[in-house]
């Protein structure tokens, strides 16, 4: 459940800051990116680099007849570009401008993607990674 979160709260806050006033989008990015960043350093904090394998797997049945499944995991590789995804899309919210022209919208696509790479870092089912490899793009 923790690497759904990881993916599915900027998604989530993406569509709701993308109807917000401008004033308040920036401060809701960066709640959510601080709590996004934050679930990840918790991932990596609990990651043990000495087992081999996906860690913190989480796998349901999503298209049974073809084999085909949610399947989140984190490696020893991709709990790095999972904690470093957090803390750029972190960054980039804390230094996007609050007088740009329409600021909620460019950060909820901003968020949409960092959701999306998030995703594309935990599948690994490939058919689940090429939805989020797709939704990134």
């Amino acid at each position: 459940m923790t690497l759904t979160v990881i993916w599915l709260l900027p998604l989530v806050a993406s569509v709701l800051i993308a109807f917000m006033p401008s004033r308040l989008a920036k401060s809701m990015a960066v709640l959510v990116s601080l709590a996004t960043f934050g679930i990840t350093i918790g991932v990596a904090l609990v990651f043990a680099p000495g087992i081999n394998g996906y860690q913190f797997s989480e796998q349901v049945p999503w298209i049974p007849q073809l084999h085909v499944f949610y399947h989140l995991g984190v490696d020893g590789i991709s709990i790095w570009l999972v904690v470093l995804n957090a803390l750029l899309m972190l960054i980039a919210v804390l230094a996007t401008p609050v007088t740009m022209r329409n600021v909620n919208r460019f950060i909820a696509l901003m968020l949409a993607m960092s959701a999306g790479m998030a995703g594309v870092f935990l599948a690994v089912d490939l058919v689940l990674f090429y939805v989020f490899w797709e939704a990134m793009l």
